[in-house]
């Protein structure tokens, strides 16, 4: 996943968190809420996040931390479902957050195991009330468990394809870099040896400049969502790199031809 892409989570985790706190204190009246435990649990859920997204930056960030994260998230989440009415509160859904978290950051085996301790999580709020489970606790626990499902698969599937977007074109992004060598060695070539003009040489240097520019706009067209006048402008650009390199293809071809004609 793209920085972009964590940057974007973590600015919603923290509105997110906000916001929860916001809700928490306008609703502390509130019976089912036990206050202001929460709002010690949403500060600390908003502190932790805060620090864990600054630690992500970092190069040296593994899965080891991101699992680490991924699990105190869980048991702030949980502690925050707990002091809002545990089984009965609307807050469950927050259970999906390190779902997500865990697509975006960890692989396949990560996942499934982020989903099963969210699972798990969900099914220690019926637990927690002594008696015999019934009918309706069973039907929420599997129809929420359902639902964790569905995002991790949906979720998971997305990250990959996006991760795989992304090696190529960073595999693209390294032929680019050695192709804007390969011009730029070439240039320094024909300044060294301008007694001599290789016409061949500079048609193939001039043809390199080409392919990193035409490829330099592919790749942003991919990674990036353009619309209205910027992306007209960028199709522009391709237009015109193929057209010059359509023009020297034929430049090309023309020496040739004619040393043919005359032999």
């Amino acid at each position: 996943m793209t920085s972009s892409a964590y940057e974007l989570r973590a600015r919603h985790e923290i509105v997110f968190c906000v916001f929860l706190l916001v809700l928490a204190f306008l609703f502390r009246d509130n019976p089912a809420i036990v206050y202001p435990r929460i709002l010690h649990v949403f500060a600390g859920l908003l502190a932790f996040n805060f620090i864990f997204n600054r630690f992500l930056r970092q190069p040296q960030a593994s899965a080891y931390l991101s699992s680490g994260a991924i699990f105190v998230n869980g048991i702030l989440i949980h502690w925050a479902i707990h002091c809002t009415g545990g089984q009965d509160s609307y807050l469950w859904v927050m259970y999906l957050l390190p779902i997500f978290t865990a697509c975006l950051l960890l692989g396949p085996w990560g996942v499934v195991l982020t989903t099963l301790y969210a699972v798990s999580l969900n099914a220690v709020l019926y637990c927690e009330i002594p008696g015999k489970l019934g009918s309706l606790d069973w039907l929420h626990i599997l129809s929420r468990t359902g639902l964790f499902l569905l995002a991790a698969s949906v979720t998971s599937q997305l990250a990959r394809s996006e991760r795989f977007s992304q090696q190529a074109c960073q595999q693209q992004r390294e032929k680019l870099e050695e192709a804007l060598r390969k011009t730029r060695l070439g240039g320094k070539l024909l300044a060294e040896d301008s007694s001599h003009p290789d016409v061949g040489q500079a048609l193939h240097g001039m043809n390199s400049a080409l392919t990193v520019i035409l490829g330099s706009v592919q790749i942003m067209m991919s990674e990036r969502n353009f619309d209205g006048p910027a992306l007209q402008d960028l199709r522009r650009v391709e237009s015109a790199a193929r057209r010059c390199g359509k023009m020297l293809k034929e430049l090309s071809h023309g020496p040739q031809s004619h040393l043919h004609s005359r032999g």
